[in-house]
């Protein structure tokens, strides 16, 4: 995992948030338990999954199902070598959430904000990203 809380408003860059992640991997190895790392923020300028990615020919990292609010969110391939894009609108401009009623703070409907994200280039090594 590069990037599990990038775009969702997470502190990844701390010595607590670090001291988090060591715990969290202690349990896991100790316990053989993956629901070690549930809640826990990775750190996006963490060079180790990097390294791999980029030897393993990967640069760009697009990824979803963790919702960004109303655009995509683009970390800089300038941190770590490797460009992560957050897209996820689906809980863009809510209405119907309640702020009083806990059982409803993620409200019932989802956003009306739509984003559009595009590959766009003559090939593999000269491309970009297009966000409409």
């Amino acid at each position: 995992v590069v990037c599990n809380s990038y775009a969702d408003g997470g502190v990844v860059a701390t010595d607590d948030a670090e001291k988090q992640r060591k715990e969290a991997l202690r349990v896991a190895e100790e316990e053989l338990n993956p629901l070690a790392f549930e809640g826990v923020a990775s750190n996006v300028f963490d060079q180790v999954p990097a390294d791999w990615l980029l030897a393993h020919g990967i640069k760009r990292i697009v990824v979803g199902h963790k919702p960004t609010g109303d655009c995509p969110a683009v970390l800089s391939s300038a941190y770590t070598g490797v460009e992560v894009c957050s897209v996820d609108t689906s809980f863009a401009r809510r209405r119907d959430i309640s702020t009083s009623d806990m059982s409803n703070r993620f409200g019932a409907n989802r956003g009306d904000a739509i984003a559009l994200v595009e590959i766009a280039g003559s090939g593999y090594s000269c491309n970009r990203l297009e966000i409409s």
